[in-house]
């Protein structure tokens, strides 16, 4: 039997789909009452009074609300979101939001059961100890179309002091059980939409072609690459339907299974150490080096490429049809084509390279040289 034939493949407890299906919830919890912590975004979801629906949802339960900053998930923020459930004592977390809520879900999910600080498990910078004991149950229901967090088993921590963002994994830290309602995601801002949805579609792009891809996962993307990238598309044009947000959603939900299964690539790996240096989105980093990493990795994946893009691409070259598109979506949802207006220097830039290393760049299809990395990061900042 080949190494084709011979992988892992982790996945949550259950996955619930489709319009509406948050209103299920109580199917998932059963009829004791539960302390449940609630770990919810910014001012978005009170304004939505998606609290008060929540509520009312898991009445007859004992439930509390808990805030997590709006920004990427920091060893402070999951500190103090800790102190916070460790007074509580839930039986149970439910998380509802974006890829940050999910990650500090993930994190406070393996500390409440296993002790310690956010640090003592980060690859590279803590002591990268592991996770030994299942992570306390918590339910995954995202409410933006992008990081697949929800189905992942590594929960992103930046930390400042460091000057990096680095990963807490384990698939005892995955969700127990995921919903994803697209009704949730209507209401996302322009910008929401625009960097999570490239960020799923290069999650996508770059588990597909990953050294580590396997046939379970490469048959996911090649089922659902197309459509998302389409759906994106029309998002981009204005057409904010639920049809378009459902499509992308499910294109986010393979994204998660997918990376989570076969990893990623250099893309993720710059998005990594910019993103921990500076304050700049996750998607918009992924967005800006996609193209110019596609064109490094360009004889390493055509064979791959023409497979999964034949017949979208109607004859013309698979590698500028996409990048194509890619440029497109940008500029239709008006966001900037490069870096130039962040401040790098030439000495930053050769700081950044040498970070962007780890679990992501040794899944890019080939090898990259200090010298690439260097060269791609000039391109994007305009340096």
């Amino acid at each position: 039997m080949t190494s084709l034939y011979d992988f892992n493949f982790s996945i949550p407890g259950s996955l619930i789909f489709g319009p509406g299906k948050r209103f299920e919830l109580n199917n998932i919890l059963g009829t004791s009452p539960l302390k449940i912590l609630i770990l919810t975004g910014s001012s978005w979801f009170y304004r939505l009074e998606l609290d008060k629906e929540f509520s009312q949802i898991l009445k007859g339960n004992q439930c509390r609300f808990c805030r997590i900053e709006k920004n990427e998930p920091t060893v402070e923020s999951i500190a103090g979101a800790l102190n916070e459930a460790r007074d509580f004592s839930p039986d149970l977390m439910i998380a509802v939001g974006g890829g940050s809520v999910l990650d500090s879900a993930k994190a406070l999910s393996g500390l409440l059961t296993n002790g310690g600080n956010v640090l003592d498990y980060l690859e590279g910078i803590g002591q990268n100890r592991p996770i030994v004991k299942p992570g306390l149950t918590w339910i995954a229901i995202p409410t933006t179309a992008g990081t697949g967090s929800e189905v992942s088993k590594n929960a992103v921590i930046k930390s400042p002091v460091h000057g990096v963002k680095k990963s807490m994994r384990s698939p005892l830290i995955m969700a127990s059980h995921v919903i994803v309602d697209p009704e949730l995601h209507i209401s996302a801002s322009s910008e929401v939409t625009a960097y999570a949805g490239l960020d799923a579609i290069v999650q996508l792009f770059e588990s597909y072609v990953s050294k580590k891809a396997q046939p379970m996962t490469s048959a996911l993307v090649e089922g659902c690459f197309v459509h998302s990238l389409s759906a994106l598309l029309s998002l981009s044009l204005g057409k904010n339907t639920l049809e378009n947000r459902t499509i992308i959603a499910y294109g986010s939900l393979i994204s998660g299974i997918a990376l989570a299964n076969a990893g990623l690539g250099a893309v993720h790996g710059f998005a990594s150490s910019i993103g921990g240096k500076f304050d700049i989105p996750h998607g918009q980093i992924c967005a800006l080096f996609f193209n110019p990493v596609l064109e490094h990795n360009r004889e390493s994946i055509g064979s791959k490429l023409d497979k999964l893009l034949a017949s979208a691409a109607g004859g013309e070259d698979p590698f500028e049809w996409l990048k194509k598109i890619f440029t497109c979506i940008l500029s239709n949802f008006r966001l900037p084509l490069n870096l130039s207006h962040f401040s790098i220097s030439e000495s930053d830039i050769e700081e950044v390279a040498n970070k962007t290393s780890g679990s992501s760049m040794s899944g890019n299809p080939c090898s990259m040289t200090l010298e690439s990395r260097c060269k791609i990061l000039k391109e994007v900042f305009r340096v």
